[in-house]
């Protein structure tokens, strides 16, 4: 989930903050930046900086609406001249890529614990994050022999969002009527599914008063089980089509705006995809995911004892929990939990002992490949 800013009120946005931190492999901080604003920075250090900050620089614009190709390209050579802008040099551009989440296969995990930004507070948070490796992603078959099949690396991104955001779909109202109705853990429990630079992930969050950081993780994990037991495994025909259905619908929804298109289609050229007609070919592609898919997507990467499961946790210590939570959390860590540990150098160390997915190549052949 994208996330660069936080609220240092809201520990649940601290623990969202940390985990993107941890998922890009270029990123600072902003206690980084904090600490940077602090050394001795004079007005003359500023104004002497200032004219070489753009001297090189890699400018990348969209334009749409009611202006030709020319004009476009025009009005982005103008921009570049009038700031006196050089392009940069050859291997100075680098892509981003997303971490790969080390395996957490038999109900390991990797967790980011640290006390709240605010220690007079009393909230603990907690998100979670079940990454979906695309070098292990299978489908399963649409033959009568079940069995399961790798794509190609575009039919595979996209086949992987459908039955990821099936699944998403399908979670939500189940899991907020469990850890928020019925257990009542906090008034904010969420999940979803985002991408980071072409890389999916089924994420939970929660901030809780009454509850540390190790419960919830516990309560998500019971919260699996139950809804694949009770709601996944047995779901019938009609009730799964028709969430089928209410994802297409979802995806196919129209632009309200103009600024709501430019919007979409900024979030392609971030993630270099460029795949402008996305919400169309992932509908065509959403009417294809079957129950089969998403019992596959869910045993492998997302149950406890998946064997490609990759699960990343920031834990948010509240004031006043730590007494209590600390001992759920060494028994997570007798469990096979590995601590990342509890500051932004634990956090660097962790990015840096990890492997890096490639970066995402522009889908080309994607609309003719559904």
């Amino acid at each position: 989930m994208e996330y660069k800013n936080f609220n240092q009120d809201q520990p649940y946005q601290f623990a969202m903050y940390n985990m993107n931190y941890m998922s890009r492999d270029v990123r600072w901080h902003n206690q980084d930046k904090l600490d940077a604003i602090q050394e001795d920075i004079t007005i003359a250090s500023l104004q002497s900086f200032a004219p070489l900050l753009l001297q090189r620089a890699f400018c990348e614009a969209m334009v749409h609406g009611n202006i030709s190709n020319k004009e476009a390209k025009d009005l982005l050579t103008h921009f570049e001249k009038s700031i006196g802008m050089k392009e940069l040099c050859s291997g100075q551009l680098a892509r981003q890529r997303c971490i790969q989440f080390p395996p957490s296969a038999g109900g390991k995990s990797h967790v980011h614990r640290q006390l709240g930004f605010d220690p007079e507070n009393p909230e603990s948070a907690i998100q979670s994050s079940y990454q979906i490796n695309p070098n292990t992603f299978t489908a399963s078959s649409a033959s009568a022999s079940s069995t399961t099949t790798t794509t190609t690396s575009a039919d595979t991104q996209l086949k992987m969002g459908a039955v990821l955001a099936v699944l998403s779909h399908l979670m939500e109202e189940p899991c907020y009527d469990q850890l928020r109705t019925k257990e009542q853990l906090g008034y904010m429990v969420w999940s979803g599914s985002s991408k980071t630079y072409g890389i999916y992930s089924l994420w939970f969050v929660i901030q809780s008063t009454e509850r540390g950081p190790a419960y919830l993780d516990n309560r998500i994990e019971h919260f699996l089980t139950l809804f694949y037991n009770e709601k996944l495994l047995n779901m019938d025909a009609e009730t799964f089509q028709s969430n089928v259905q209410a994802c297409i619908l979802t995806a196919t929804k129209k632009d309200t705006s103009l600024y709501a298109q430019a919007g979409r289609f900024w979030k392609e050229i971030e993630a270099t995809s460029c795949m402008f007609n996305r919400k169309f070919i992932a509908a065509e592609v959403l009417a294809t995911v079957t129950h089969a898919d998403v019992l596959s997507l869910f045993e492998n990467s997302i149950k406890k004892d998946g064997g490609k499961r990759a699960k990343v946790s920031a834990h948010i210590v509240g004031k006043g929990h730590g007494e209590v939570d600390d001992p759920l959390f060494a028994a997570q860590q007798d469990a096979g939990a590995i601590l990342v540990g509890s500051d932004i150098v634990s956090m660097d160390g962790f990015k840096s002992r990890s492997a890096l997915f490639p970066p995402v190549a522009p889908f080309v052949a994607a609309a003719k490949a559904v």
